[in-house]
């Protein structure tokens, strides 16, 4: 079963103060990183049996299929952590809400594009100590 888990990340840009912006982020068991897995890879096989019959493309796409469903379900499988909320103000224009991550990998640094002011900024880990 996943749990949910609250931090605080910086939200930095170039020239400003950096922000603290709450996060939740969900930690996903092992039997749900093996469905989502098994999932990806399942859809890459039922593409490829979908092709079979259909002259010319059955040529390629199902092996296209196949390796892009096996890479993916790996990838998928290796994400332990995923952002189920990220909320905080924009160090440009203080703009505050949520950030568009939901369900996304946790992957830091981020970059993210304020939807109020266009200015590109980075979700980071806060900096300790200085």
């Amino acid at each position: 079963m996943s749990s949910l888990r609250t931090t605080a990340l910086a939200l930095t840009g170039f020239g400003v103060p950096a922000t603290v912006a709450s996060a939740e982020i969900r930690e996903l068991s092992p039997g749900e990183r093996l469905r989502r897995g098994l999932g990806a890879a399942g859809l890459g096989l039922l593409l490829a049996i979908l092709t079979l019959p259909i002259p010319i493309v059955h040529f390629v796409f199902p092996l296209v299929a196949l390796v892009g469903g096996l890479v993916l379900g790996v990838r998928r499988f290796g994400q332990g952590e995923l952002f189920h909320r990220v909320e905080g103000p924009c160090p440009f224009c203080g703009r505050d809400g949520r950030w568009g991550l939901t369900h996304a990998p946790v992957k830091l640094p981020r970059e993210l594009s304020c939807p109020a002011c266009r200015k590109t900024l980075e979700l980071e880990a806060p900096r300790t100590g200085g």
